[in-house]
């Protein structure tokens, strides 16, 4: 029992103070034993506790350990069935080579040809991987330049354009001067030469497929005559069928004479193919880099 002094003597409870005091300090001393008591079940209890909590984890372990061994277990009986059947192999193998009459030198040098032909099927594997990078780049090389010509064919048809209407317009307009240049002369009016003028005349058998390059020669030679010092007209007609006739006038011999040595006159030749014919005596001085399509008449300067 929890109280025996209560169930014992229960008519003292009010015979005197100090019976009741001396029974509320052993109560006490009671309640604080049973508080111990408590306390140090509770200790127990979790201490209880904490070694069940360790013992399942020291039980998780070791069914992790136990899994663990037992794929180790599977893993080792596996790699000796592989060891087994590997062996069984190269037992094969020796056998087929014994008969065979093969030694291990010759399962060596097989092993070592094997072993190259794999590395040739690698570095070709490498060369071809290499070789469709290097056909990429060409194609897309080959794209851009194919964009560069269309662009360069597209400006190159403009010029083209452009020096045809060029050409044109120089044609109609020598074409206007030569047939002022014959009006004039068949109406007798011809530019006046003063004393000490030098005219000099060049006649060019010309073909018909350069006639344009010649056209625009002159056009081009006339351009920078105007720049020349003693310069003072120029003309071209067409006398018969591919004949072109020349003339350019000076102020002085001496002032052609400077001309024709000068940097401007090596700069505008007439193209290759073009021929020039000597000419007559006393009309002029032939071009020093052209053919002559006839010779029979001496050139010379005019007396």
């Amino acid at each position: 029992m929890l109280f025996p002094a209560f169930a014992s003597k229960p008519q003292n409870l009010t015979s005197s103070n100090r019976e009741l005091a001396a029974m509320a300090v052993a109560l006490k001393q009671q309640v604080a034993e049973a508080r111990n008591e408590a306390d140090e079940q509770r200790r127990e209890a979790t201490e209880l506790r904490n070694r069940e909590a360790a013992l399942k984890m020291e039980l998780t372990k070791a069914v992790s350990g136990r899994h663990a061994a037992e794929a180790a277990v599977v893993a080792a009986e596996a790699q000796r069935d592989e060891l087994l059947t590997a062996l069984a192999q190269l037992t094969a193998i020796r056998d087929a080579a014994a008969a065979a009459g093969l030694g291990l030198v010759e399962l060596a040098k097989i092993a070592v040809q094997l072993t190259t032909l794999k590395e040739q099927l690698a570095g070709s594997r490498a060369s071809e991987g290499d070789l469709k990078r290097r056909l990429a780049a060409a194609e897309v090389a080959l794209l851009d330049s194919h964009r560069a010509a269309i662009a360069n064919e597209a400006r190159l048809a403009s010029e083209l354009e452009a020096a045809r209407r060029s050409a044109a317009e120089l044609r109609s307009a020598l074409h206007a001067r030569t047939l002022a240049t014959q009006a004039s002369r068949r109406a007798g009016v011809l530019p006046e030469r003063a004393d000490g003028q030098f005219t000099n005349i060049n006649r060019f058998w010309v073909p018909a497929d350069i006639l344009f390059d010649f056209v625009k020669a002159v056009a081009a030679r006339e351009v920078a005559l105007v720049e020349a010092k003693g310069f003072l007209n120029i003309s071209v007609r067409s006398e018969e069928h591919n004949v072109m006739v020349v003339s350019t006038q000076w102020d002085s011999l001496a002032a052609f004479e400077t001309w024709s040595r000068s940097a401007a006159a090596c700069r505008h030749h007439y193209p290759a193919g073009v021929y020039q014919y000597a000419p007559r005596r006393g009309e002029g001085i032939p071009e020093d880099y052209l053919p002559f399509k006839d010779v029979g008449d001496t050139a010379g300067a005019k007396r």
